[in-house]
C-alpha cells in the first residue's frame, strides 16, 4: 500500500457561474499585472471560529478490510499478472475484502458508547457512517474544528484525526470531518463582442453573475461573435496565416457531433450498445435531458432517448448541505458529460449520479462502486481537488473506493487540474488534481484539435493556451513575435522585460508529490506518480458545442479536462463493446502495450498553432501548447501517452 505524506493547507479561490475563457479584451490592471507590490506586508490571519459543540456532524469510517485491497487490485489490472481481468462479483468483493463481522460489530460498539449513531455498513462492507456532535468528534478523534471558505464555499475543516486506540486497528481512515471542496473542471469560451476596447481581456475569467448568458448564443454566430465553424474556416490576417499555414484559426464555435466522432475515427457502428458510462456530478440539472436533445437537434447527432439516461442518489453521510457550491458549473459539467458521451456512444445507457453538493463526491462514487447493477461499468469523474490539499484520511478512503472499482472490472477516469487565469480559484501554477493522481485510476490530460473543412483532422498538440500584449497584431505589424518562444508562466514571470504574458488555461499536469510512481507506470521520470496518462480533447478556443439553460437556452464552445474526461470514458465504453472485454482499470495496459512497442495512444507533439481574435485595431493572438508544461515525444504532463486514435477501440484485445 502507497503511504501519503500528509499535505496540509486550504486553497482560496474566485467564484463564477461558469469556468470561462473570455475571447475578448481587458485593461493589464484588471489582470492585477503591476498591482503586484514588491515587499508587501503579510496579512495577519483572523482566527477561525469554532464549528459549535452541539453542531450535528456526519462521518464515514472506512474500515480496515480483511485483506488488503490494493495489491489484488494492482493484480487484476497488470496485464503480466496471471490475475489479469479476473474481476469480482460484488459478494466476492464484499466476501473477499470487507471488514470482518466482527470488526464491524466491534466498532459499532465503540461508535455508540462514545454518543454517536450508528448507519448501516454499506455494500462492499468497507464504510461504515457515523452522527454525533462535533463536541463527540473534538474528544474521540481529537480533532479541532473550525469554519473555513473554500473556493467559496462555506465548510468545516478539521485537524488531523486520531483515532482512538480501542479501535485503531479496526479503522483505517475516518472522512467527513473536513470537507474537501471538489470543482468542476468544464471551461466555457465565453464569445465577447469585438466592441470591447482595452486589453488582454482573453486572459482574464469572466466573472458575472449571468455567467454567459449576457453575450449572444454562437448559434447562427449573432450579435458581432466571430467564430468559425471548423478549424481555419476564418483564419488571422494573411501574414500570421502564411506564417503559420493550417495553423492558425478565429475561436470555434464548437466541434459538432460529426466533427467530434470524425475527431477519434470512429464508424457508424460504434455506437456502444449494451455499455454503461457513469457521470458523478454535484446536484442535478433538471433541463439536463430536454437541452441535450435540443442541442442534438442543432448538431447532428440522434436524440437520446429518456430510457437511457437515469438519474440516480446514493445515501451519503449526513443530511446537512454546505452553501457556496458553484451550481452553475456543476450544471455546465452534467451538460457537457451527458452531450459527449451519448454523441460519441449513442446506444449506450448514461447513470449520472448526483451528490448532494460539492463536498461528498467520494460518497456517490462508493455508491456508485457499491451498486451491483453497475457492472462493467465506464465511470467519468470531471472534477478534482488539488491534490496537496487532501488528507491523509480522505487520500486513504478514496484509494480503497478506487480499488474496489478496479477489482470489479469497473473503469476510472478523472480529470487532472486545469490551471491559468480561467482556471478554478485562478490557479498561478500547475495542480495536480486528486482523485487523478490516485494510482487506481486513469487520469486524463487534454488537447487542442484541428478539424477542418470536410471533418478532416488536420493536428493535435497540447492544451495550454497562453496570450501576451507582445503578440497583438495591428495594422502596421502583422508579424506572430515569438509563438514558439513564450516567457514560462508563474507569477514571479509576469513581467520579464516588459513583456506580460499570461497563461490563460492549461493542463495541470506533472508529479504528485504525496503518491509513489506505482509500478505499472513506466517511462516516466521520477519517483512519483505523474499526470496524465492519456488525453483528449480540452481546449475551449476550439472545443465542444454544448447547450445548456440557465435563465435561457444558450450554445457555447466548451472545453477543460472536464470534457476530456467523459471523451475518453466514453471512447473506453466503445473498446469494451468491440472486443466485448471489460477494461477495469486502464492505465496499467496503456503503460504495458506502449513498453512493448504496440501504444494504443497515438502520441501527441508539440505544434506552433494559435487562435486569431480579431479586435478593433488588429487582434490578439493565443498561442497553442505555449504554458510552461508543453508537449513532447513520449509522455508528457500535457497529454501523457498520448490521445485516442484509430486503434483504441481495439486495444482491449
Amino acid at each position: 500500500m502507497i503511504t501519503p505524506v500528509r499535505q496540509a493547507g486550504l486553497g482560496k479561490a474566485c467564484r463564477m457561474r461558469y469556468r470561462c475563457t473570455v475571447v475578448g479584451v481587458a485593461s493589464a490592471a484588471a489582470l492585477g499585472l503591476g498591482a503586484i507590490p514588491a515587499a508587501a506586508s503579510p496579512a495577519v490571519p483572523e482566527p477561525a471560529p469554532r464549528v459549535a459543540d452541539a453542531t450535528a456532524v456526519a462521518a464515514t469510517l472506512t474500515l480496515t478490510p480483511a485483506r488488503p485491497v490494493e495489491p489484488a487490485a494492482t493484480a487484476v489490472s497488470d496485464p503480466a499478472n496471471p490475475d489479469f481481468r479476473r474481476f469480482l462479483s460484488p459478494v466476492a468483493v464484499r466476501d473477499r475484502f470487507g471488514a470482518p463481522p466482527a470488526r464491524v460489530a466491534r466498532v459499532t460498539r465503540w461508535a455508540r458508547g462514545a454518543g454517536f449513531a450508528v448507519g448501516r455498513i454499506d455494500a462492499t462492507g468497507s464504510r461504515l457512517p457515523i452522527t454525533g456532535t462535533a463536541a463527540a468528534a473534538r474528544r474521540e478523534f481529537g480533532v479541532d474544528l473550525v469554519e473555513a471558505t473554500v473556493s467559496g464555499v462555506r465548510v468545516r475543516s478539521a485537524s488531523p484525526v486520531r483515532v482512538p486506540a480501542v479501535v485503531a486497528a479496526d479503522v483505517l481512515a475516518v472522512t467527513g470531518l473536513s470537507q474537501p471542496v471538489a470543482e468542476p473542471l468544464s471551461l466555457r469560451s465565453c464569445l465577447a463582442s469585438p466592441n470591447t476596447s482595452s486589453v488582454l481581456a482573453a486572459a482574464a475569467p469572466l466573472v458575472t453573475a449571468g455567467g454567459c448568458a449576457s453575450l449572444p448564443s454562437v448559434v447562427g454566430a449573432v450579435g458581432g461573435v466571430s467564430c468559425a465553424l471548423a478549424w481555419g474556416e476564418q483564419p488571422g490576417p494573411a501574414p500570421l496565416s502564411r506564417a503559420l499555414p493550417g495553423r492558425v484559426s478565429q475561436p470555434l464555435c464548437g466541434y459538432t457531433g460529426p466533427q467530434l466522432r470524425t475527431l477519434y475515427g470512429l464508424a457508424a457502428a460504434d455506437t456502444g450498445a449494451g455499455q454503461t458510462v457513469v457521470i458523478v456530478g454535484a446536484f442535478n440539472g433538471s433541463s439536463t435531458l430536454v437541452d441535450a436533445n435540443r442541442t442534438f437537434a442543432l448538431t447532428g447527432v440522434a436524440p437520446l432517448p429518456a430510457g437511457r439516461y437515469q438519474v440516480r442518489r446514493y445515501p451519503a453521510a449526513g443530511t446537512a448541505r454546505v452553501t457556496g457550491c458553484d451550481r452553475a458549473g456543476w450544471a455546465l459539467q452534467q451538460a457537457t458529460a451527458v452531450q459527449v458521451v451519448h454523441t460519441l456512444a449513442p446506444a449506450a445507457r448514461i447513470v449520472y449520479v448526483a451528490a448532494p453538493d460539492c463536498t461528498r463526491l467520494v460518497d456517490a462514487l462508493a455508491g456508485v462502486v457499491a451498486d451491483p447493477g453497475l457492472v462493467g461499468a465506464v465511470v467519468s469523474l470531471g472534477w478534482g481537488v488539488p491534490a496537496e490539499t487532501v488528507a491523509d484520511d480522505d487520500r486513504a478512503a478514496t484509494d480503497a473506493v478506487l480499488a474496489r472499482a478496479a477489482l470489479r472490472g469497473m473503469s476510472t477516469f478523472s480529470a487532472s487540474g486545469i490551471y491559468g487565469t480561467a482556471a478554478p480559484a485562478g490557479t498561478w501554477r500547475s495542480t495536480v488534481a486528486y482523485p487523478a493522481s490516485s494510482p487506481f485510476t486513469t487520469a486524463v490530460g487534454g488537447t487542442t484539435s484541428a478539424v477542418g473543412a470536410g471533418e478532416a483532422v488536420l493536428w493535435q498538440t497540447g492544451w495550454g493556451s497562453v496570450v501576451g500584449d507582445r503578440h497583438q497584431v495591428g495594422r502596421r505589424d502583422l508579424a506572430p513575435v515569438e509563438l514558439g518562444g513564450l516567457v514560462p508562466f508563474g507569477r514571479r514571470d509576469f513581467i520579464p522585460d516588459g513583456r506580460r504574458v499570461v497563461v490563460l488555461a492549461a493542463v495541470g499536469g506533472g508529479p504528485s508529490l504525496d503518491v509513489a510512481r506505482p509500478a505499472w507506470q513506466t517511462g516516466v521520470v521520477g519517483g512519483y506518480r505523474q499526470v496524465p496518462d492519456v488525453a483528449a480533447l480540452a481546449d475551449p478556443l476550439a472545443g465542444l458545442r454544448v447547450g445548456l439553460t440557465d435563465g435561457g437556452y444558450l450554445v457555447r464552445p466548451t472545453g477543460g479536462t472536464g470534457l476530456a474526461t467523459p471523451i475518453v470514458a466514453a471512447l473506453t465504453a466503445l473498446a469494451q463493446a468491440r472486443t466485448a472485454t471489460r477494461a477495469g482499470l486502464l492505465a496499467p495496459l496503456l503503460y504495458a502495450r506502449t513498453a512493448a512497442g504496440r501504444p494504443p495512444l497515438d502520441d501527441v507533439r508539440h505544434i506552433t498553432a494559435a487562435v486569431w481574435i480579431p479586435q478593433p485595431r488588429g487582434g490578439l493572438v493565443v498561442a497553442v501548447d505555449a504554458a510552461r508544461q508543453r508537449t513532447r515525444p513520449g509522455w508528457d504532463p500535457v497529454t501523457g501517452l498520448g490521445t485516442p486514435g484509430a486503434g483504441f477501440l481495439s486495444a482491449l484485445d
